[in-house]
């Protein structure tokens, strides 16, 4: 069962429900641009993903020039290259992948953590069913 811990701040008495444990959004989003991390409030993890998907992208770019280069040519001079970047980019996915892994994993724990930094108090540890409502309803 899923476990929400809700958050309330004490100067607008604002009450935000925060999911514990494995985070879905992250592990499925937080490689495009870490959107996740900045909603999270995790601004320092966010910067870095966007950092980190810099270099990715540039070495796939790059990676791609060299193939269609080496295919252009048609003399094969320039596999040791293409195979040096191939290397290169291969590894940074599977770092990427490995952050992505320990990004859903850590989180959710660590957006309830930069809230609570920020002055936010615990207001309950709840269930879904006792949680409250993601907006307010009419």
């Amino acid at each position: 069962m899923e476990k929400f811990i809700a958050l309330r701040d004490p100067r607008t008495n604002q009450v935000k429900k925060f999911k514990t444990g494995w985070s879905w959004t992250c592990f499925f989003f937080s490689f495009f641009f870490g959107i996740p991390l900045f909603l999270r409030k995790l601004t320092v993890l966010a910067v870095a993903m966007i950092v980190f998907d810099i270099v990715y992208y540039a070495m796939y770019f790059w990676l791609t020039i060299a193939a269609l280069q080496v295919v252009a040519d048609g003399d094969g001079g320039g596999l040791a290259t293409l195979s040096v970047l191939g290397v290169v980019t291969t590894v940074l996915g599977f770092v990427g992948f490995g952050l992505v892994i320990w990004l859903a994993i850590k989180g959710n724990s660590m957006g309830i953590e930069a809230h609570k930094k920020q002055g936010w108090v615990e207001a309950a540890q709840v269930t879904p069913s006792q949680a409250p409502p993601l907006a307010p309803s009419n």
